[in-house]
């Protein structure tokens, strides 16, 4: 009897992530991880559904409380995020007190906690205990992944005239791919971008292409936050 873990995706890339590489990973581990990405807003008139993009923390919380309504019903069900901190809704639980904090794992972890505690106060003690539910943000969103090998990245467009000097000396200046930070310019897709703009209208197909080649080990060895995410998920 396989155990269940819905991961609540932002969008395509991590979504194709979890189906990819996550999965065959937990599968073989007993576990069967369920991606679903947020839906943002529905047709009704011409039926269609919108998935991904986050314009506040109501979009996260409205997909969460069906997913939570199955851990009621099971001990073998569970429910995890997948959300990037960049972009991130300002009106999240514990974004505005993150402000204050410097170092970016404490920062990341306090938001986590709050995201845990409000989502806490829909259920009873018994309903919903803390290994059942467990918020992970990425930092600082999910191309900093990626930064833990750049040479994939550019085996990835081996073919094409582009120039990735850039990426090397981003990781030989912060080191720490899960630092790469915020800005609007300077987050680890914009980054990218920049030195190969055709990932901008391929980032799930191109990036979980990457991911998949650097593969989970070196993945969870440069990126700590990611690495306890995956453990957390592991010791289910």
């Amino acid at each position: 009897m396989y155990k269940k873990i819905f991961v609540l995706t932002e969008g395509q890339t991590e979504t194709k992530f979890v189906e990819e590489v996550l999965k065959p990973y937990f599968f073989e581990k007993g576990k069967l991880l369920l991606p679903c990405t947020i839906v943002t807003s529905t047709d009704r008139r011409n039926g269609k559904i919108h998935k991904g993009g986050i314009s506040n923390y109501g979009k996260i919380k409205s997909n969460l409380q069906p997913l939570l309504k199955k851990v009621q019903k099971s001990s073998d069900v569970f429910v995890t995020t997948m959300i990037d901190f960049y972009g991130l809704p300002t009106d999240t639980p514990g974004f505005n007190s993150s402000v204050l904090i410097n170092e970016p794992y404490k920062k990341i972890e306090n938001i986590e906690k709050e995201i845990y505690k409000d989502v806490e106060k829909i259920y009873s003690s018994e309903s919903l205990r803390e290994r059942l539910f467990i918020p992970y943000i990425q930092l600082h969103e999910f191309e900093a992944l990626l930064f833990s090998d750049v040479e994939k990245i550019k085996t990835e467009y081996g073919v094409e005239n582009y120039d990735f000097s850039e990426l090397y000396d981003c990781v030989a200046k912060i080191k720490n791919p899960e630092f790469i930070n915020n800005g609007a310019e300077t987050a680890p897709s914009k980054r990218i971008i920049k030195c190969a703009s055709s990932y901008e209208n391929n980032k799930p197909t191109v990036g979980v292409s990457i991911a998949k080649a650097i593969g989970l080990v070196t993945l969870r060895h440069k990126c700590a936050h990611f690495h306890e995410w995956i453990e957390k998920l592991e010791n289910l």
